[in-house]
């Protein structure tokens, strides 16, 4: 893992945030897809001539341990009535600071570019659901929306389950939500899927996404929305939302290290631990000894 060659390359990118004074590249305009909201732009690309393209914004960083929803189902929820169709995957991007300095350092610019970029569009100084601050450390929160209504339902083309050209019905989720599922694929499908491994094979989503991505260095591309509420009692914000476009592993998630113990209770066996101390644990052990008062 090369941190100075991977940010020599992305500094060539017209895309990567960390780029000096990136912000001064961008604007907010009505996003037409959304109704009061707004999305962000490069001023470059704006033509009076077409409706705005959303800007593809990149950040290299590292997925969090900050609660990653990154299952089949998204955040679909009953219990606060959130259906299948308004699922969204979501996860929290740390700075690649361990595993890089020079890495880290653009970390730091991205955050700062992105903090100018929400004040362009901010009405007031709360400004949620973006940039966030985890353990003293200013992280992203980046969601997938994971279906889009179809063009034409399925159901009104009399077309079987079976004959499906996406894998919105194969997705893989528990049993008491195949049932919703069944009725989704109607008139909705999964979009395609963003991510990617290292060497840019498709990761799919029924491969276990949290276990792959969870620690992983990373690079996120999104697209960035603001909303502005108001609400009945007077309070006002502001809500901004980064929606992934692809997500590319840079460097592997660490493997994660198995306890004696757990693998000898999978055995069927109890664990002895050694009675013998490693060399460090004698040296610390002997350390803490004293000589005793004459």
């Amino acid at each position: 893992f090369d941190g100075q060659a991977i940010h020599e390359e992305f500094m060539r990118r017209n895309d990567y945030s960390a780029f000096p004074d990136f912000h001064q590249f961008v604007t907010w305009v009505p996003d037409t897809s959304s109704g009061n909201g707004q999305v962000a732009v490069y001023k470059d690309e704006i033509s009076p001539d077409a409706a705005p393209t959303a800007g593809v914004f990149t950040a290299i960083g590292v997925v969090a341990a900050d609660r990653p929803v990154l299952k089949p189902t998204g955040n679909r929820n009953e219990k606060f009535n959130k259906p299948l169709s308004e699922a969204k995957m979501q996860f929290t991007l740390g700075g690649p600071k361990m595993h890089s300095p020079v890495l880290g350092q653009d970390w730091d610019r991205s955050i700062a570019a992105f903090e100018h970029i929400e004040g362009f569009a901010a009405k007031t100084p709360k400004r949620n659901h973006f940039i966030l601050t985890e353990g003293g450390q200013k992280c992203l929160r980046i969601n997938w929306p994971m279906f889009s209504p179809r063009v034409t339902m399925l159901i009104a083309l009399r077309r079987p389950a079976n004959d499906l050209d996406d894998k919105t019905a194969s997705l893989p989720v528990p049993n008491d939500v195949k049932s919703e599922l069944s009725t989704l694929k109607d008139t909705h499908r999964l979009n395609p899927c963003p991510f990617f491994d290292h060497d840019g094979t498709p990761i799919n989503i029924s491969m276990g996404l949290q276990a792959r991505l969870l620690h992983a260095v990373v690079e996120a591309s999104f697209t960035l929305h603001h909303f502005f509420f108001k609400a009945t009692n007077g309070s006002m914000s502001d809500t901004y939302t980064a929606r992934l476009v692809q997500l590319r592993v840079l460097k592997k998630a660490p493997p994660v290290p198995v306890s004696p113990f757990a693998r000898s209770l999978a055995q069927g066996t109890a664990y002895v631990p050694p009675s013998t101390p490693t060399r460090t644990r004698s040296l610390a052990s002997g350390a803490c000894h004293t000589a005793p008062m004459p």
